[in-house]
């Protein structure tokens, strides 16, 4: 009933809802030819056109139609538009008026047609009045069952089917858009912070509303013939479905213990069994996102009981949430269920880009404190087993102790050990980079041309340009390169 609705708003472009034959009374006579019957025959019956089901059968239909008086008067060029699961045949005041497909007797003889056609009517076939309208349609390529497959039977200005959809889907396009890339930032987000389950499961929330969304608005992008209309329900089904879940699982991460996926497995069979025992593919996304969102708030309020203030907020808004879906029931699925599903979206990602952040900036604390340990491990290491270095300077060997080491200068051909105590010594069998690796972790590397011993280090002084010095306890300054900056502030810090 949804695109029906749909339908008759936008079809005509009229202010008054225009007529229609899918909401008519109209003669139907199972086909028991290819032409058309005598409808007074007593197999023939009288039924709404809406409600009739071409399912894997052929079937003629007999209605009258009126030109809408706004459309009449206007000058330019009339349709007539099907839109249906069928394959179909019109003639129009007794004369043929086009086919879409070739609606057959068996699925043999029946070629598909368009889920939506339309077919320019000659004002001169037309009359001021009521027009009669016989159709043969058939749908024995149909792979399911639905409850009104017949979605319109419009006169409306000439013009294609996907424009006048387009004409309701084209907001949705920005939403499709931010969801998109929300999708890929999330999805990067959760590859580089892969333990983090509740961002992916966020990722996955983002990924099914934007593929569903995606499923939606095709059929105002491209024509297709009717048995991909199946399909693509069935796609929006199981992104409803996947995005169910994907909020429980992320719900349960986020708040849940160790019995979190006991607690999944039960809530999943019932958003299953819920939502896929429904009537209609509309009723059975809906309850699907629905018992999803109700349990999720429901154990958003158990966890709040307990203790957990932060689940206080996701319950508001689910709740928040579900009214809204509770009280637009019709067009649930519709373009503005879009808008709602993106904000509804942005708002848990801003509750985990926080948490996130807090979670790094704790990370960062921890690797901090990680790392001055290990450095004071380091420095008690060397203490107790000193390293030496062989230093070949003026002719001679020398034995320096690396604890005696203030820091090292690369001088083009040579390397300068400048000792916290006694004379600078040159010398040109080494390099700074064999140097740095046979160094203690002690030591750092702050400039292409110095490596320094980081118990000299006294201060730190930083230049607007992004560079700046270490002041030693000597009193020395020691330069520091601008991309080895944070390194020695982390190190320092």
């Amino acid at each position: 009933m949804r695109l029906l609705w749909l339908l008759l708003l936008f079809l005509p472009g009229l202010q008054a809802a225009p007529s229609s034959l899918a909401g008519a009374q109209v003669r139907v006579c199972p086909a028991q030819s290819l032409q058309p019957p005598d409808f007074s025959q007593p197999n023939c019956s009288t039924e709404p056109a809406w409600r009739l089901n071409p399912h894997r059968r052929s079937l003629w239909i007999q209605g009258q139609l009126a030109v809408p008086t706004e459309l009449w008067r206007k000058d330019e060029p009339i349709g007539l538009f099907v839109s249906g699961k069928m394959a179909s045949r019109v003639y129009l005041n007794g004369a043929l008026l086009g086919e879409n497909g070739r609606p057959g007797l068996s699925s043999d003889e029946e070629t598909a047609g368009q889920m939506d056609v339309v077919f320019h009517v000659p004002r001169t076939r037309l009359r001021a009045g009521e027009n009669d309208l016989v159709l043969l349609i058939s749908g024995h390529h149909s792979l399911l069952e639905l409850v009104a497959p017949i979605h319109a039977i419009n006169f409306a200005p000439y013009r294609q089917p996907t424009d006048y959809l387009m004409s309701q889907y084209w907001q949705s396009y920005a939403v499709l858009g931010a969801l998109v890339l929300a999708c890929i930032y999330l999805g990067a987000l959760a590859w580089r912070s892969a333990p983090s389950m509740a961002i992916w499961t966020l990722a996955l929330m983002t990924l099914f509303s934007a593929a569903q969304l995606l499923f939606e608005v095709w059929r105002a992008t491209e024509p297709y013939s009717y048995p991909f209309h199946d399909i693509r329900l069935l796609l929006i089904l199981a992104c409803s479905v996947g995005f169910a879940l994907a909020l429980l699982s992320h719900l349960l991460d986020r708040f849940s213990g160790r019995q979190r996926w006991k607690t999944w497995l039960g809530c999943s069979l019932l958003i299953l069994g819920g939502g896929l025992t429904r009537t209609g593919f509309d009723s059975k996304s809906s309850m699907s996102i629905l018992i999803a969102c109700g349990l999720g708030a429901g154990l958003c309020a158990y966890w709040r009981w307990r203790g957990n203030r932060q689940a206080t907020l996701p319950a508001l808004v689910l709740t928040g949430y579900i009214l809204a879906l509770v009280f637009s029931p019709s067009r649930f699925l519709d373009a503005w269920f879009y808008f709602l599903n993106a904000a509804f979206l942005l708002f848990f990602a801003s509750v985990q880009a926080a948490s996130f952040a807090i979670e790094q900036r704790l990370r960062q604390r921890e690797q901090q404190r990680a790392e001055r340990l290990q450095l004071a491990l380091d420095r008690l290491a060397q203490d107790q087993s000193p390293q030496s270095l062989s230093i070949s300077s003026a002719g001679q060997l020398h034995t320096l102790d690396t604890r005696e080491l203030e820091y090292c200068k690369s001088d083009r051909d040579y390397v300068e050990f400048v000792p916290i105590q006694g004379k600078p010594m040159l010398d040109s069998n080494t390099s700074l980079g064999q140097l740095e690796a046979a160094l203690p972790s002690t030591f750092l590397r702050v400039h292409r041309s110095f490596i320094v011993n980081t118990s000299q280090i006294r201060a730190l002084e930083r230049d607007t340009n992004g560079t700046g010095r270490l002041i030693l306890a000597s009193g020395r300054h020691v330069p520091v390169s601008r991309r080895i900056m944070p390194s020695v502030r982390k190190v320092l810090a």
